[in-house]
């Protein structure tokens, strides 16, 4: 189970909310993905790119690049794929 190690006391206060906000954001993506909507899929991606290293959390900044690339690309499959990464990880991850 991956573990976030930060001395950091403002992060240990600021992460479990971050995590909360992601593992409720796998839904508007799964709904962003049934409609067809790529722009919202590409903008979060973009925002989990952007945010994920400010946590400490550097595979999340990598799935949001991966999904706002395939998102591009209007590429379902692997945003379905990196959407079942993104669950994996949250889904493990403990703060």
């Amino acid at each position: 189970m991956p573990d976030i190690d930060t001395d950091d006391p403002i992060l240990q206060e600021l992460l479990p909310g971050y995590l909360a906000r992601r593992r409720e954001e796998v839904g508007t993506l799964e709904d962003a993905l049934a409609r067809g909507d790529f722009d919202k899929l590409r903008i979060i991606g973009h925002n989990l790119h952007g945010s994920g290293g400010a946590y400490g959390l550097d595979r999340v900044s990598e799935f949001g690049k991966a999904l706002e690339k395939a998102a591009r690309a209007d590429d379902s499959e692997a945003i379905r794929v990196t959407i079942r990464q993104i669950r994996a990880f949250l889904e493990e991850i403990s703060a």
